[in-house]
């Protein structure tokens, strides 16, 4: 007889806490990732939100954040996009 072999998918969320810079949790849902984090974090009110992001979003915040490029839609960002791109 085949067994059947139980699936746990992991997701990944991004935890905003405040005082730190985002941070990537692996997890199956935000629950899990909550409870997880009332563990580390003295208290449970510094966790601002928990939300699920896909790879793609994950690789380019850490592209930005190795080339120290802003986040996207902010004043900074918009000015240093039109400097590095004139004309445009």
């Amino acid at each position: 007889m085949i067994g059947f072999k139980q699936f746990c998918e992991k997701f990944d969320f991004k935890v905003d806490v405040d005082g730190l810079p985002a941070l990537f949790m692996t997890g199956n849902s935000p629950g899990e990732v909550k409870a997880h984090l009332r563990k580390i974090v003295k208290q449970p009110s510094m966790v601002q939100s928990v939300s699920r992001v896909t790879k793609h979003d994950k690789k380019k915040t850490f592209r930005a954040m190795a080339f120290g490029k802003y986040d996207d839609g902010t004043p900074e960002a918009v000015a240093h996009a039109k400097k590095i791109t004139p004309g445009q």
